[in-house]
């Protein structure tokens, strides 16, 4: 690998590695495609945890704690690490951007959000 190398910061869909070792970790740049809460319709659980950190506009977690779907905003003052289900979406007029940070190689499991009546 080259000692030092640029990386795009930009949206081209809604997860994109722009960075990787091919072992340790990998950085990208996430994008929700969810519009709101209510579009979201599955959690995703990895086998560690991933660090989410705002880049520009609203993105918000939704994020499964003590059986309970909660919403966390993310903001430019800290980064947020997640180990638990979680999901995300951009409500903001402009499509919101976060730097994600996790492992290289991970499993992901998928849990479907029950429709509300």
């Amino acid at each position: 690998m080259a000692p030092i190398k640029e990386a795009p910061v930009k949206a081209i869909r809604e997860w994109k590695v722009i960075a990787r070792d091919g072992r340790s970790w990998a950085c990208g740049i996430y994008a929700p495609k969810n519009r709101s809460v209510e579009d979201v319709k599955f959690l995703e659980k990895h086998d560690c945890p991933e660090l989410f950190y705002l880049l520009t506009g609203s993105v918000k977690l939704v994020v499964m704690r003590h059986g309970r779907k909660e919403v966390i905003p993310l903001t430019r003052k800290k980064a947020i690490v997640v180990d638990t289900w979680h999901n995300g979406f951009s409500d903001g007029r402009k499509k919101g951007m976060a730097l994600v940070i996790e492992r290289g190689k991970v499993s992901t499991q998928y849990m479907k959000l029950e429709k509300k009546c």
